[in-house]
């Protein structure tokens, strides 16, 4: 557009014509959210004072579609939706991880550092099936302590307690690191055998057996000694975790009574 300036008659461009006149790439910077933030300071700025924010070209420009693309409304959406895209996976994240603490507590033992008998099942139940599968020999061990009543009754539970703690450090020290050992409940101990015979088993188990007999235990009114009835079971092919454990348990009980359970 032109206009007369009045004197000479001579054609003047409007102001708004040099403006469009200027280069596309200057005017594309000036309008990019990427040079300024909304307050008007800088992204170097902006950073080295708060935690850097996404930008639409961290992923977009990833995805095959340039950043520029976008108009700035659209940009501020991405971003938005970028970062609430973040905190989510961190969240989901930090879930995992608490489910994962959760499970490992729901397997343990509340007294002795040792599985519960949840947790020995669970890892019994898949040594069984590696050891069918591979054809590899595995052997489960059934501890229960003897008069352990008696040791309720005369000196407390805190004596009971301290038996129980003295025991299930007596086994892990007479195991290998890659056995699974487990509290099954009361006095009563499992312990899995990898690569172990029964003949093997039967071997180990009398060395448990003198280890605990050794054991006296200093309490208040006394001292506890310990002994313990012991079965043991070699897992055959047909076995799964539980049929091993009850032909160890019927073993042990024999062992402690001296004759086999009778059926009610």
């Amino acid at each position: 557009m032109r206009i007369d300036d009045g004197k000479q008659g001579k054609p003047v461009e409007r102001v708004e014509r040099s403006r469009r006149s200027e280069p596309a790439s200057e005017h594309r910077q000036s309008s990019t959210p990427f040079g300024l933030d909304p307050y008007g300071a800088s992204v170097r700025d902006h950073e080295q004072h708060h935690t850097p924010r996404r930008r639409v070209s961290d992923s977009v420009d990833l995805l095959g579609v340039s950043s520029n693309s976008f108009a700035p409304e659209a940009q501020s959406a991405v971003i938005a939706l970028l970062e609430e895209f973040d905190r989510l996976k961190q969240e989901l994240e930090s879930t995992k991880h608490r489910v994962v603490e959760l499970e490992a507590m729901a397997s343990e033992d509340t007294l002795v550092p040792l599985l519960n008998r949840r947790g020995f099942m669970r890892e019994f139940d898949r040594a069984v099936s590696y050891a069918q599968r591979y054809g590899t020999d595995i052997s489960v061990v059934f501890i229960d302590l003897n008069k352990f009543k008696e040791i309720n009754d005369t000196y407390g539970h805190a004596a009971g307690d301290a038996a129980l703690k003295v025991a299930a450090t007596i086994i892990q020290e007479n195991v290998r690191e890659s056995d699974i050992v487990g509290r099954l409940g009361g006095d009563e101990f499992a312990i899995t055998l990898l690569n172990a015979s029964e003949e093997q088993a039967a071997s180990k188990a009398e060395t448990l057996a003198e280890a605990l007999r050794a054991a006296r235990i200093p309490v208040e009114g006394g001292v506890v000694s310990l002994s313990a009835a012991i079965g043991i079971s070699e897992v055959n092919e047909q076995d799964t975790g539980e049929t091993a454990l009850a032909r160890a348990d019927e073993r042990m009980y024999i062992d402690k009574h001296g004759t086999p359970k009778t059926e009610p």
